[in-house]
């Protein structure tokens, strides 16, 4: 596959991730939404049990800046999703009365 057919391919899907992200940061931002250090942490510590794996060795997966912001990221988006579900099903609560 050439890279024109591969650009056509995965292009819409690349700029919609891309959109969505930016869209969730924005929430994030008008939101406060935040993640602090300490539940980064702990979601290490799940991965750590979840993996069996030692504490140590997934903190040190995530030793790099670049990993570690991903992580961050991934923990934001889910508060985002979290945060967008609990207002949809506050405005359905209130059309159903």
């Amino acid at each position: 596959m050439d890279f024109e057919k591969m650009k056509e391919r995965f292009a819409p899907n690349a700029e919609r991730a891309v959109r969505v992200s930016l869209l969730l940061d924005a929430i994030a931002k008008q939101e406060a939404i935040d993640v602090p250090y300490s539940e980064i942490e702990a979601e290490m510590k799940e991965m750590a049990a979840a993996s069996r794996m030692g504490y140590e060795k997934v903190r040190e997966l995530y030793g790099d800046e670049e990993r570690l912001d991903a992580l961050r990221t991934r923990l934001l988006e889910r508060k985002v999703m979290a945060y967008l579900l609990s207002v949809a099903q506050a405005g359905e609560e209130v059309s159903a009365e």
